[in-house]
Formats: structure tokens, C-alpha cells, sequence
């Protein structure tokens, strides 16, 4: 677990490092360039890296290596056939028209978008596989040589030069992941994985819902900064960009648990192993996060007692409502860990059902937060009270849904 949280922590260090020693002209583009890379490769997919989440735990649950291997390199193929046509529309754009960008910015959006959906195809293949030595091991290889490379690049050489380095750890992750599941899947099934799923599930629809409920979720994170920033300014976009660094935080906290017991959640009811506790552990799980919240936000309001903690708070006018909004989005992240549980029983829907409402929430409170002119506190609570409601939804669906454990 140390080592997960590890590999999760680069990503957040590499933001704050880089923010430090680049010009903000440079970091500004570094961070827009990234992002857009980052949100093309999840748009592409059109549903292809989520039908992967639970069809390849399952699959390997029955010992389908084989067709797990062939339908990774159909993925990748599709993939790199779409960002081909994309990059080739890009540079005819900038060719012939009068546009912000060149080349380089088109070059490093597609290729860095190629190769982050390449890797969500490894992870997928990675957390397939029963072998957490490994999963570890690919994600300290993607997030360490990421933070390492493109600061080095970002340091000397700018925007590009950060941009080159983040390219370069994906290629040498790609290269290392290959290796690695090349061994992991010449294995031969054993034990239960040899085994057919008597009755189990075989239905692999959902990744369409799946896709359109990850973008919903997604662009709340993506827009809320920048209706921040257009309406209240910079400053106020900074500084709601430092509060929500709590929930990041704690994001990549579930993020990790997921990646572990996720594939685990999918194969145990796949084979409808009977595990009554599962559900009471969901249950601790989401408790032990909420105190874990409860504990970050006491944490940083008897801190302001420091005097470089409170010129930080005060730097950003930061006030102490905003950290206690900041915990209760904190707390909500447990949301992950819950349409994991969903996927698992052909769920998704539901999970498309909850994106809408809290996406729907989100952008009427900010919008009127916007025409009102409310404060920095007003938007924070926007985007909790829209959290929880997901949570709710997401919540009340487990409990509609038959659980086979």
C-alpha cells in the first residue's frame, strides 16, 4: 500500500515542483496542454478502455488469457488508428489556418493522448492479473519516471521540454509494462482462474454508460476552475484551486485502495463467491475515509497555529469554512469504491443516473454562485453538496442492485 501511495503522490508533487521553478507562462501551457492530452485519450476511447475494466477480471477469472491478450491489441490498434487521424486534422489546421497553436502543441496533445490510453489499457491488463507486485511496479514506473523526466525537461526547457519528458516515462512505461505482461500472461490458469463460472455473469454491456458517467464526473473537475476564474478572476481560482487539494488528496487515496480491490470485487461476484462480508466492509471502508477527512481537516485548522501554514491560508484568503466544505468533498470520494461494487453487478447505469444528477446540481449552483457573485466558500459548497448527492444515488442503487455475495 506504501508503494501505491507513493507512485499516486508524484502526479501531486510534480504539479507543485513544477509550478515552482517554471515561468507561469510556461507552466500555464505545460498544465493546458497536459490536460487536454490527458482528456483526448479518455475521449477517444469511446467506451473501449471502460469495457476493459470488468471484461478482463472476469475474463481472467476463467482463465481466458488468450482472448484477454487479443483484445488488448485490437484496443491498441483502434486507438492508435484514431490519434493518427486526429494528429493528421491537427496539422492541416495549423498548416492552413490562423490558429494559437503549432505543431509541437498538436504533436504533444496527440501523442501524449495516445499513450495515456494506451496505458489505461495496460493498467486494465495489469489489474486483471493476480499480481500486486507487478501492479505496483507499473504504476511507480508511470508516475516516477513521469514526475522525474518532465521535471528535468520543465526545468531546462520549458513547457515543451516538460511535455517531451512526460512522453518519454510513457514510452519507457509502455515498453516496461509490455515486458512485464508478456510474463504475467504466459502463465498457465491455475486453481479456480482454470475453472468456468458456473451461472456466472456474462453480460459486458455498461461501458458505454460507464464512458458517458466518466466524462460527466470529469468535467466538473475540468470546468469548475475555470468558471471560477472567468467570473471571480485569478485569484479566486487559485485559491479555490488550493482548497480542493484536500479532496485530491484523498482521491488518490481511493484510488489506490481501487486499484487492489476493485478487479477483486469484479472476479468475486463474477464467480459468485460467497463473501457476506463485503458489504460491511464497504461500509468500514467508507467510515475509515470519513475519518480520515475528519482528521485532514483538524489537521489544517490547528496548523494556522504555524505562522508559514497560516501565511499560506491567508496568501489564497482562505477561510476555515472552506477547509471544512474541502473535508466533506474529501469524504465523498468515496463514491469510486462504491461504482466499483456496481460495475461488479452489471450496475452502470446507475452510475450514469448518479453522474447526471450531480453533474446537473453542480452546474445550476455554480451558475447561480456565478450570477450572484457569491465568494470562493459558496463554490466549494456547490461542489460538495453535488458530491454527496452522487454518493446518495450511487448508495441507494447498491442497495437495489443483487449482490450474488
Amino acid at each position: 500500500m506504501f508503494w501505491m501511495l507513493l507512485a499516486s503522490s508524484f502526479g501531486f508533487l510534480k504539479l507543485i515542483v513544477l509550478a515552482s521553478f517554471m515561468d507561469a507562462p510556461d507552466y500555464g501551457q505545460y498544465v493546458a496542454i497536459f490536460g487536454l492530452a490527458t482528456l483526448g485519450g479518455a475521449i477517444a476511447s469511446f467506451g473501449l478502455i471502460e469495457r476493459t475494466i470488468k471484461q478482463y477480471p472476469r475474463q481472467w477469472a476463467e482463465g481466458q488469457r488468450s482472448e484477454i491478450v487479443d483484445n488488448a491489441k485490437a484496443v491498441l490498434k483502434t486507438l492508435l488508428l484514431r490519434f493518427t487521424l486526429l494528429t493528421s486534422a491537427g496539422m492541416a489546421v495549423v498548416a492552413v489556418g490562423e490558429v494559437s497553436f503549432d505543431w509541437r502543441h498538436v504533436a504533444c496533445i496527440c501523442l501524449l493522448g495516445l499513450l495515456s490510453a494506451w496505458l489505461s489499457i495496460f493498467a486494465s491488463l495489469h489489474r486483471a492479473a493476480d499480481s500486486r507486485e507487478v501492479l505496483r511496479t507499473f504504476f511507480l514506473w508511470r508516475s516516477g519516471l513521469g514526475f522525474l523526466l518532465a521535471l528535468i525537461g520543465g526545468v531546462f526547457w520549458g513547457w515543451f521540454g516538460a511535455m517531451s519528458g512526460e512522453i518519454l516515462a510513457a514510452v519507457l512505461t509502455s515498453v516496461y509494462s509490455t515486458s512485464a505482461l508478456r510474463k504475467l500472461y504466459a502463465r498457465a490458469p491455475e486453481g479456480i482462474h482454470s475453472l468456468k463460472a458456473d451461472g456466472a455473469r456474462l453480460s459486458e454491456k455498461g461501458h458505454g454508460s460507464l464512458y458517458v458517467a466518466g466524462m460527466l464526473t470529469a468535467s466538473t473537475s475540468m470546468a469548475d476552475r475555470a468558471l471560477i476564474g472567468s467570473a471571480l478572476g485569478s485569484s479566486a481560482a487559485g485559491a479555490y484551486g488550493v482548497i480542493m487539494l484536500l479532496p485530491q488528496v484523498f482521491q488518490m487515496l481511493v484510488n489506490v485502495v481501487t486499484q487492489y480491490i476493485g478487479p477483486l470485487i469484479i472476479k468475486f461476484v463474477h464467480l459468485r463467491h460467497q463473501d457476506k462480508s463485503r458489504i460491511s466492509a464497504l461500509g468500514m471502508q467508507a467510515v475509515l475515509l470519513a475519518l480520515l477527512a475528519l482528521i485532514g481537516v483538524v489537521a489544517l485548522l490547528l496548523g494556522k497555529n504555524l505562522s508559514f501554514i497560516d501565511a499560506f491560508l491567508a496568501k489564497f484568503s482562505i477561510s476555515d469554512i472552506s477547509v471544512v466544505l474541502a473535508g466533506m468533498i474529501a469524504a465523498g470520494q468515496i463514491y469510486s469504491l462504491i461504482e466499483f461494487h456496481l460495475i461488479a453487478n452489471d450496475g452502470e447505469r446507475f452510475i450514469l443516473v448518479a453522474s447526471v444528477f450531480a453533474g446537473f446540481l453542480f452546474f445550476i449552483l455554480f451558475a447561480t454562485a456565478i450570477y450572484q457573485s457569491l465568494s470562493v466558500e459558496y463554490f466549494v459548497g456547490a461542489a460538495a453538496i453535488s458530491r454527496w448527492l452522487q454518493v446518495a444515488i450511487l448508495s441507494w442503487a447498491l442497495t437495489r442492485v443483487k449482490l450474488s455475495t
